[in-house]
């Protein structure tokens, strides 16, 4: 059994709905399950519909609307099948949504269960024109909501799948499909609470949808189709001479994925690692394509895979006597973040104890900033802490490669390669498992940093 993952931008127009048909067939004998997520723009679409809600703004929420129709309606009506059974399938599915969005409107009030509700019309649009197309041209499809299969915490807007019940679930649902021959459309991104509300798996969330039903359907494979040839082993457009990775394994793929590297969900290759089934990153509009494998094994040259620029971070200093010999401090600094749910991707701590240095999300720097001096308001005032200091012109670059584990002279390297240019790393963090090193420097550097390392550690490679 193959998983074959579509995203939105592959269905951006009707042209995409006809490689729909071209990847099933290019599947052969293989049994196949897709997965897909919203057309492109809609699930923004359908936060400003919220927003406008929230706002009660009525007037703008049935402009929003008509807009968000037409969208889909523009889509159907370049498809070159009858599209009637669809069009009155369709607009069910919008007065569905109407009426939810022009309840909350009156309510001034969206609240978190009604957020993932709307948010989960996205995918059931495009799960009933990817079913309803398939069907147009022979195939025999049927559309699968994924609250039928997936199972998850009741923790909206960033659900945590309930892998035992949603394999029971997405055996009882879609194994009895598969064994009539009918594909599977999963509408991705959704599931719901064992007592049946609709939740959401977070942004980019169809690609986690994809890996956990591969894992519990014991997929051969999942595909993932994006609009990359596969992983390469650096931003195109900051560096053309990026190269395309053959291979790689489960932890440098979550790696890069956490560091910036957008082609995955960052939590997409777990339930794949547990389970040992490999995933393809493919090019959707080519259906020759290798692309990149992921699995157990990777490549064993370069010892570096990829370099991962983050540009939208800022380094966050809390620093001062007082800080050296306190217990609990570092902990009091985490769980004010924590209870404004911002995440820290970089920790670093001399061993003076006298400062505490992290990176955050830029855009979550406003909440940290007032949580964390609200935590140490009294620390402040008594100088025990000389202040909490936010700087937002930096960028984290991250290299990710499993070779470099056990191989002397990585890290001197890279740091040599920097010195030698001029740029200063303000910040350094290295897991011990050796796979990453990440390191905070101006981001007028980026750029600069980014062609120096890749030409010396991946390009001298190839």
């Amino acid at each position: 059994m193959l998983i074959l993952k579509f995203g939105g931008a592959s269905l951006a127009d009707a042209s995409g709905f006809s490689r729909c048909v071209s990847w099933f067939e290019k599947a052969g004998t293989n049994p196949c399950v897709f997965v897909v997520s919203a057309l492109y723009g809609v699930t923004n679409h359908l936060l400003e519909l919220i927003r406008f809600s929230e706002e009660s703004l009525a007037g703008d929420l049935q402009d929003g609307l008509i807009h968000l129709r037409n969208r889909h309606f523009d889509v159907i009506k370049q498809m070159d099948i009858d599209t009637e059974d669809l069009k009155r399938e369709l607009d069910l599915e919008f007065l569905d949504l109407k009426s939810l969005l022009e309840s909350t409107c009156v309510l001034a009030e969206v609240s978190p269960r009604a957020r993932d509700r709307i948010l989960s019309y996205g995918e059931r649009f495009s799960s009933l024109m990817v079913s309803m197309y398939l069907m147009g041209k022979g195939v025999c499809a049927r559309r699968v909501l994924g609250e039928e299969v997936i199972v998850t915490e009741a923790r909206f807007g960033n659900a945590i799948p309930m892998l035992i019940e949603t394999g029971r679930e997405a055996r009882r649902v879609i194994q009895p499909l598969v064994e009539e021959k009918i594909l599977p459309v999963v509408a991705g991104f959704t599931g719901r609470t064992p007592n049946g509300q609709t939740t959401t798996l977070g942004r980019g969330g169809t690609d986690l949808s994809a890996s956990i039903l591969g894992s519990a359907l014991g997929a051969k494979e999942v595909w993932y189709l994006k609009e990359t040839d596969g992983i390469l082993s650096a931003d195109p457009k900051l560096m053309p001479k990026a190269r395309l990775i053959p291979r790689l394994s489960y932890s440098e793929m979550a790696e890069l994925s956490y560091f910036g590297a957008k082609v995955i969900h960052p939590i997409a290759m777990h339930p794949l690692k547990d389970s040992g089934i490999e995933a393809r990153i493919l090019n959707f509009a080519n259906l020759n394509n290798l692309g990149t494998v992921v699995g157990k094994v990777s490549d064993p040259s370069p010892a570096i895979k990829a370099i991962s620029p983050i540009p939208g971070i800022a380094l966050v200093t809390v620093e001062g006597l007082g800080m050296a010999g306190t217990p609990g401090m570092a902990g009091r600094l985490f769980s004010a973040l924590a209870r404004e749910r911002v995440n820290v991707l970089m920790i670093s701590q001399a061993s003076s104890e006298q400062n505490i240095c992290l990176v955050i999300h830029r855009d979550e720097a406003p909440v940290a900033q007032r949580a964390l001096t609200e935590e140490f308001s009294r620390e402040i005032f008594s100088k025990e802490i000389d202040g909490i200091v936010f700087r937002t012109d930096v960028c984290v670059l991250a290299l990710v490669g499993e070779g470099m584990a056990g191989t002397p002279g990585i890290a001197g390297k890279v740091f040599s390669l920097m010195g030698a240019n001029g740029i200063n790393i303000i910040l350094i963090a290295q897991g011990s498992s050796e796979y990453n090193i990440s390191f905070v420097i101006d981001r007028q550097n980026m750029e600069e940093a980014l062609k120096v390392l890749h030409s010396e550690l991946c390009e001298s490679c190839q």
